[in-house]
């Protein structure tokens, strides 16, 4: 999986691209078998378990490429799953983690005490 920009930036538009290799031969997998109604399911999961995306990726033929464009909330820790089955292969689940940057992690908000306790 590459992503861009680099590091990805919260509020902002990441696109993901995710390539799917044969473990053995490095060659890149073409075919893939339907599991759920897609080719692949992506799911985005913030670390605090506050934020959660399932995503359908775009499968590019000509360059045998899946590709989505998202935007993460809030900086934080990621962690994302990918499900796929490649045509005559095994179901598959690729587990990747992700930093994002810039924005806080949550708003803050401020607890007022506006009444004393004797």
């Amino acid at each position: 999986m590459t992503y861009e920009p680099q590091i990805p930036i919260s509020g902002k538009t990441t696109t993901l691209e995710i390539h799917i290799t044969e473990q053995r031969s490095g060659n890149i997998i073409q075919d893939f078998e339907t599991i759920h109604v897609k080719l692949m399911h992506l799911i985005d999961v913030g670390e605090d378990l506050l934020y959660f995306a399932h995503i359908h990726p775009l499968y590019e033929i000509d360059t045998s490429t899946f590709t989505i464009n998202h935007v993460f909330p809030e900086s934080g820790k990621y962690k994302i799953w990918i499900d796929f089955k490649p045509k005559g292969g095994n179901q598959t689940l690729a587990v990747f983690k992700l930093n994002v940057s810039e924005n806080p992690i949550h708003k803050s908000i401020s607890i007022k005490n506006k009444r004393q306790y004797t």
